[in-house]
C-alpha cells in the first residue's frame, strides 16, 4: 500500500486529520463498537441491497480494493466465479474502472459483478457513482469500513 493510498484510506474513513496517537485510540475505539455478524473465521457479514443500472467507479486502486473487500462481505461475486479479493482488473481500465453495484450488466444476475469502463456503461444509460455514496447508500460507515479492512489485513 502507497502512502497515496492510506491518506485516501484515511479519508474515506474521515480519519485523515488525526495524529497517530489519536488514530490508534479511534482504531481501539471503533473496534469495541463493533456489532457486525461475522462468519466462523471472523468475515464481517454485510447485507448490502443490489442496485440495478447502477456501477461503481473507483477512481484509485485503493477505492477498488475497499469496494472489493465490501462486495466480499456481501457475498457478492464476479460473475465468471472468481473471488473478488483474488483479481485485479483496475489495471485494465485505471481510474475508469466502474463495477456493477450488485447487478451485473452483461447477464443481469443479482449478487454478481462485472467490470467495465465507465463511458462503455455510461453510453448504455447506467448511474455512475463514487465508492463513498455507494456506502452511504448501503448504510456502511467508516467503522464497517475499518472492520471490513482489518479482516482482509490479517488474512495476508
Amino acid at each position: 500500500m502507497t502512502d497515496e493510498d492510506k491518506r485516501n484510506y484515511l479519508e474515506v474513513l474521515g480519519l485523515e486529520n488525526m495524529s497517530l496517537k489519536e488514530l490508534l485510540e479511534e482504531t481501539e475505539a471503533r473496534k469495541n463498537l463493533s456489532k457486525l455478524e461475522k462468519t466462523a473465521d471472523g468475515r464481517p457479514i454485510l447485507h448490502l441491497t443490489p442496485l440495478a443500472d447502477v456501477a461503481v467507479n473507483t477512481t484509485t486502486q485503493e477505492d477498488y480494493w475497499i469496494l472489493l473487500r465490501v462486495y466480499e462481505c456481501g457475498s457478492w461475486g464476479w460473475v465468471g466465479g472468481e473471488s473478488f479479493t483474488g483479481v485485479n482488473y483496475w489495471i485494465r481500465y485505471g481510474s475508469n474502472t466502474s463495477i456493477d453495484a450488485g447487478v451485473s450488466y452483461n447477464k443481469r444476475i443479482i449478487g454478481k459483478a462485472c467490470v467495465s469502463p465507465k463511458e462503455f456503461l455510461i453510453s448504455h444509460d447506467w448511474k455512475i457513482i463514487l465508492p463513498q455514496e455507494f456506502y452511504k447508500i448501503q448504510k456502511i460507515t467508516p467503522e464497517i469500513l475499518n472492520e471490513v479492512n482489518e479482516y482482509f489485513e490479517k488474512k495476508k
